[in-house]
């Protein structure tokens, strides 16, 4: 509906509106909930479209901003320095708290578990 006549559909309403008052008083109470209905259902819509948007953003633009430049794509961490320092401190816990088993020989299968 455009606006030309939707100006001509208001215009008429008012007229019969002010011809018969009490009309137009059941007219707004009738009118409302429907009114309000349409409005809630269009503020879902936005709400749903807007919630697509943001999820969209949130997903699409740390890779959309590191392709066109805005931001410098995340350094790699160094974990070959961590997984080698991890291996010589166990290992060297390993030898200083296993050193009276050492001193005493291997042990047999059965008592290892």
């Amino acid at each position: 509906m455009n606006t030309k006549t939707k100006a001509k559909l208001g215009a008429k309403t008012a007229k019969t509106v002010a011809k018969h008052p009490r009309l137009g008083k059941m007219a707004f109470r009738v009118g409302k909930p429907v009114a309000e209905h349409k409005v809630r259902r269009r503020v879902e819509r936005i709400g749903t479209t807007a919630r697509a948007a943001g999820e969209w953003v949130v997903v699409v633009g740390p890779v959309a901003a590191e392709a066109l430049g805005l931001v410098q794509p995340p350094k790699r961490p160094h974990t070959a320095r961590r997984v080698v320092l991890g291996v010589v401190i166990g290992a060297t816990a390993m030898y200083y708290l296993r050193r009276d088993d050492r001193d005493q020989g291997p042990k047999p299968l059965s008592s290892m578990t």
